[in-house]
C-alpha cells in the first residue's frame, strides 16, 4: 500500500471513531511527521465516507449529563430557592444551575419560583444583582462612610455589575435587617472639631484643601458641610472668614546645570526631541517638549540671540524586509495571549500598534481570532476588564510597589482609575498575610521559575522537531528503497 493511501486510511479510521479533525491532525503530526490544515482533512473525509456509501460518524464531545427534572425535583427546587434568596436573578441561577449539571430555562426557573414560594406562603424577593455579594461586607463599607455611589464605583470595577437603584435597594434592606437606621453615606459633621475647623481656616487653607485633610484621616465629609461649618463658626466670633492661600505654580523650576545643557545642545543645532532624548538618557530627567521651548525663548531673549534651527531632514528608520512583509499570523501567539487575559478587540490593536508597530483593523484582528479559536476547538475568550485589572494589579504588586503607587501607575500607565480599597482586596486575595518584601521576592522567583520552563520547553519542542525530521527522513528513505 502506498504512502498516500495509508494516510488517508488512518484519517478515515480515526474519523469512523469518532475523532475531530483538530485531534486528527495532531495524531498524523505525531505518527507520521506530516501535518494537514483542517479543510484539507474535512474535504478527505467527506470524499472517503462518499466513495464506501458510509454516513460520516459525529464527533464526540463532552457534554454534562443532564439532570431529569422528575427524578431530581426536590433537589432543584431546594437549589433555585437557596440562589434566589441570595438575590440572584432567573438569568443567573440558569447559569449556575448549569454549572452543575443542571439544564434549564429561565421561564421554567420562574415557574418553579412562583410555585415554590406560593407553597411557603412567601413573597418572591427581588433580583438584587447580576452576581451575589456580600451583605456583611457593603454594611461594613457603609458604615465605614462611603457612599452609594462610591460602593457602585468600587463594585463595577470588580466587574459585578449592577444598576445604582438595585445597589441601593441591598444596602436598604441589610440595614433593615439589622434593625438599624442609616444616617447617610458620610459622616456627620458634628463628629469634626471645631476648633481644628476653624485653625485649618485661619492657616488660610481651601474647603477643598480641608476636605482632603479629613479624607486623609479616613473620615469623609463634604465640602458644602464643611463650608457651612466654618461660615458658623465665623459668625459667631464675629470675624470675617479668610480666604484660601493662592497657590503658587506645582512645576519645579529647572535647575541652571541642564538649562545650561539645553543651550549648548541647541547651539549645536539639536532638535527639540534630540534634547528631550538626551536629558533622558544621560541625566534621567524627563522634560515636556513646552518647557524646553519656553527655556529656550527665555534664554535667548536675555542673551539677544537669534536661536538656530534644527538640522533639517530627519533619519529614516532602517526597517528590515522581513518585517514589511509580516502578516497578521505573525502574531498569532502574541494575540491568544492577550485575549486570554481578557483584552477585546481594540486593545489587542492599540497593543499591536504601539508595541509592534504593526497596523490592521479590528475586523481583521476579528476574524484572525475566530480562526485561530476555531482551529484550535476552543471558544474564544470574553474580554473581561476586571481580569485585566487584576493581573495588571498584581503585576505591579510583585515588582515592590505600595497600594498607593499601584494607584497612580495604574491611571498613568494603563489609564485605568482603581481605588486603594480595590487593589487591598486584590492583593489580600492573592497573597494573604505576605509583607511587600516577601511578595517582591515571590515576584522574583516567578519570573525566574518562567524563565526555566520556557527553555525548558523550548528543549522539548526542539527534541520533538529532531523526532519528527527523523521519523520523515527515514520514511523517505524508505521510500526510495522501494522505488529501487
Amino acid at each position: 500500500m502506498k504512502i498516500k493511501d495509508q494516510f488517508n486510511e488512518k484519517i478515515f479510521e480515526l474519523r469512523q471513531q469518532g475523532m475531530s479533525y483538530p485531534k486528527i491532525r495532531q495524531a498524523l503530526l505525531e505518527q507520521y511527521g506530516e501535518t494537514l490544515d483542517l479543510r484539507t482533512i474535512s474535504l478527505k473525509c467527506k470524499k472517503m465516507f462518499k466513495e464506501k456509501n458510509i454516513d460520516m460518524q459525529t464527533c464526540k464531545r463532552g457534554r454534562k449529563v443532564e439532570w431529569k427534572q422528575g427524578e431530581h425535583e426536590e433537589i432543584i427546587n431546594n437549589e433555585i430557592f437557596k440562589l434566589k434568596e441570595q438575590g440572584y436573578s432567573y438569568t443567573s441561577i440558569v447559569k449556575t444551575l448549569a454549572t452543575k449539571g443542571i439544564i434549564i430555562n429561565a421561564d421554567k426557573v420562574g415557574r418553579l419560583c412562583r410555585k415554590i414560594y406560593a407553597d411557603k406562603g412567601e413573597s418572591i424577593p427581588k433580583a438584587a444583582e447580576v452576581r451575589p455579594m456580600n451583605r456583611d461586607e457593603l454594611y461594613n463599607l457603609a458604615e465605614r462612610g462611603l457612599s452609594n455611589n462610591d460602593i457602585w464605583e468600587m463594585l463595577k470595577e470588580q466587574g459585578i455589575e449592577i444598576s445604582f437603584s438595585k445597589l441601593s435597594t441591598v444596602i436598604k434592606s441589610v440595614y433593615e435587617e439589622k434593625g438599624k437606621k442609616r444616617v447617610g453615606g458620610r459622616q456627620s459633621i458634628k463628629n469634626i472639631d471645631d476648633e481644628e475647623i476653624y485653625s485649618l481656616k485661619m492657616q488660610g487653607k481651601s474647603i477643598r484643601d480641608i476636605s482632603k485633610y479629613y479624607q486623609s484621616k479616613g473620615i469623609k465629609i463634604g465640602e458644602t458641610a464643611i463650608y457651612k461649618k466654618a461660615k458658623k463658626l465665623f459668625e459667631e466670633k464675629d470675624k470675617e472668614m479668610p480666604k484660601a492661600k493662592l497657590k503658587g505654580p506645582q512645576t519645579k523650576p529647572i535647575p541652571e546645570p541642564y538649562k545650561t545643557k539645553i543651550y549648548e545642545l541647541r547651539q549645536n543645532k539639536a532638535s527639540i526631541q534630540e534634547i528631550i532624548d538626551k536629558l533622558l538618557q544621560e541625566d534621567g530627567i524627563k522634560i515636556s517638549r513646552y518647557r524646553i521651548e519656553k527655556t529656550l525663548n527665555t534664554i535667548y531673549a536675555e542673551k539677544r540671540e537669534e536661536e538656530p534651527k534644527a538640522k533639517a531632514g530627519r533619519k529614516k528608520k532602517i526597517i528590515d524586509v522581513d518585517e514589511k512583509k509580516k502578516r497578521i499570523k505573525h502574531y498569532d501567539e502574541e494575540i491568544c495571549s492577550l485575549k486570554e487575559q481578557g483584552y477585546g478587540v481594540e486593545g489587542i490593536k492599540d497593543i499591536l500598534e504601539k508595541e509592534y508597530g504593526f497596523k490592521t483593523g479590528v475586523a481583521t484582528i476579528f476574524n484572525r481570532i475566530k480562526k485561530i479559536y476555531q482551529a484550535k476547538g476552543e471558544e474564544i475568550p470574553k474580554a473581561s476588564k476586571s481580569q485585566r485589572i487584576k493581573k495588571q494589579v498584581l503585576e505591579l504588586r510583585e515588582q515592590g510597589l505600595e497600594y498607593n503607587e499601584i494607584v497612580e501607575k495604574m491611571n498613568s500607565d494603563y489609564g485605568i482609575k482603581v481605588n486603594r480599597y480595590t487593589i487591598l482586596k486584590i492583593c489580600k486575595e492573592a497573597f494573604g498575610k505576605a509583607t511587600r518584601k516577601q511578595i517582591k521576592e515571590m515576584g522574583r522567583l516567578k519570573k525566574l521559575e518562567e524563565e526555566l520552563n520556557n527553555l525548558q520547553q523550548t528543549k522539548n519542542e526542539s527534541q520533538q522537531l529532531l523526532e519528527q525530521y527523523e521519523k520523515l527522513q527515514k520514511m523517505r528513505e524508505e521510500e526510495q528503497n522501494v522505488r529501487e
